[in-house]
């Protein structure tokens, strides 16, 4: 496997820069490379490809559409509660989770007050959790 290109190195560095996500590179990393390297300079083609794909998509979501993602990844998680006859996303369970875990929860900011510019990060680290909860 070849490690990536110098054209995907400045893509994926922009897209990071934009989403404030650099502090996160080695987490991203992990999570991309099945935990085979903490470094974006070690990824490989597709894995960087795969990486730059979803940090794009991240990018182009509204505030609105990026909270839905992460109620969604709440549904996959069994973090449901019951509502009359049905049942709805808990997002309590959520918000405490973003104010305890989340990467401001030193400020004790719940989900609707991250700004345009957090919530990207926000949705990367809750995806990782995310992708850990599922592997178990």
């Amino acid at each position: 496997m070849k490690i990536r290109t110098i054209a995907q190195s400045s893509t994926l560095f922009a897209i990071m820069d934009k989403l404030d996500l650099i502090e996160e590179r080695n987490i991203l990393a992990i999570q991309y490379s099945k935990g085979r390297t903490e470094r974006t300079s070690e990824l490989y083609i597709d894995e960087c490809a795969a990486l730059i794909k979803d940090l794009q998509l991240l990018a182009n979501q509204s505030r609105d559409r990026q909270r839905k993602r992460m109620i969604s990844m709440c549904w996959e998680l069994g973090w449901v509660e019951n509502v009359g006859a049905g049942k709805k996303a808990d997002i309590k369970r959520l918000d405490n989770w973003v104010r305890k875990y989340g990467y401001l929860n030193e400020q004790f900011k719940g989900l609707n007050d991250y700004s345009d510019k957090e919530l990207p990060r926000l949705v990367t680290q809750f995806s990782s959790m995310y992708k850990k909860e599922m592997m178990k």
